[in-house]
C-alpha cells in the first residue's frame, strides 16, 4: 500500500543517524544554510527530483508518493525534467503546453499548497540525440535554465530538506546544490532499457546510486541490476494500489 512507503520512508528518515551535509562549492554560491540541529523542529520537507510532469495524464509512483507526504502535512517540491527550445520541433502538443505553463507561472500549488510543483526551462536538455546528448549538456544543462532553477527552488523555501528524493539521475546535481538530511533514488525500471539511456545517463546513475543514502527498488529482479551500481544501502519497497481510492471511485460510479 501507499500509506505503508510513507511510513517506512518516516521509520528510515527518524532511525538514520545521518551528519548534516558538508559545505560544497555550490553551496555558497546559491546561499544554502546550514541547519542547526539544536533549533526548533522545522516542517518537514522533501525535494523530489522525477522524470514526469505533475498534471500529466501519466501518473507514476512518484506522484502518488507526494501526494501521500503532502496528507502527511510534509512540504513537497516536485521537479520534472526541463523543457528547451528543441521540444518545439515535437510540435506544440497538449504535454508541452502544460509543462510550458508550470515553467512560465513559476510553478503550480496542490494539495492544499502543501505541495508545489515545477517545470525547469533551459536553452538546451540532456537528450539522446545528436549534440544533445554530450557530456557537458549532461552535467551542466542546469547552467543553461532561465530563470535558475536551483535559485527557483531556494527561493520557494527548499534550499534545505529533511529528504532529497530522486527517481531521474539526470538530474543528479542536486545531490551537490541542496542541503538534505537523507537521500534516496528510487530504482522503478531498468533504466538501461529506455531510449534515453547512453553512457552519460549510465555515468550519473551510477554516481547518484553511490552516493546516496539509500537506494528502493520496486521489482525482486531489479536487485541485481541495483547492487551493481554500488550502493551503500537497499531497500526492496515494491509499488502498491491504494485501495481505498478505487473502493471510492467504484461508489461514485456505480
Amino acid at each position: 500500500m501507499v500509506n505503508a512507503r510513507v511510513i517506512s520512508f518516516s521509520r528510515i528518515w527518524n532511525n538514520t543517524k545521518l551528519p548534516v551535509g558538508k559545505t560544497t562549492k555550490y553551496s555558497k554560491q546559491y546561499s544554502v544554510v546550514r541547519r542547526d540541529r539544536g533549533d526548533t523542529v522545522k516542517q518537514k520537507k522533501i525535494l523530489m527530483i522525477c522524470s514526469t510532469y505533475w498534471n500529466s495524464p501519466i501518473q507514476l509512483g512518484d506522484h502518488h508518493l507526494a501526494r501521500k507526504f503532502a496528507q502527511a502535512q510534509w512540504d513537497v517540491a516536485y521537479i520534472s525534467n526541463p523543457i528547451s527550445p528543441f521540444h518545439l520541433f515535437g510540435g506544440v502538443t497538449s504535454d508541452l503546453r502544460d509543462r510550458f505553463h508550470a515553467y512560465r507561472s513559476g510553478g503550480v500549488k496542490d494539495m492544499d499548497g502543501h505541495i508545489w510543483s515545477y517545470v525547469p526551462g533551459a536553452l538546451f536538455a540532456a537528450q539522446n540525440k545528436l549534440f544533445l546528448r554530450s557530456s557537458w549538456i549532461y552535467h551542466h544543462w542546469q547552467r543553461l535554465t532561465l530563470p535558475n532553477v536551483v535559485k527557483v527552488v531556494s527561493q520557494n523555501g527548499f534550499a534545505e530538506v529533511d529528504v532529497l528524493y530522486f527517481s531521474e539521475p539526470r538530474q543528479a546535481f542536486w545531490f551537490d546544490v541542496i542541503k538534505h538530511e537523507m537521500s534516496i533514488y528510487r530504482v522503478a525500471d531498468k533504466y538501461s532499457s529506455f531510449l534515453v539511456y547512453n553512457k552519460e545517463v549510465q555515468k550519473l546513475e551510477r554516481l547518484l546510486t553511490k552516493s546516496v543514502d539509500l537506494v528502493l527498488y520496486t521489482a525482486k529482479n531489479l536487485k541485481c541490476y541495483v547492487d551493481d551500481m554500488g550502493p551503500k544501502r537497499i531497500l526492496n519497497l515494491p509499488n502498491g494500489v491504494n485501495f481505498f481510492s478505487l473502493c471510492q471511485w467504484e461508489q461514485t460510479h456505480s
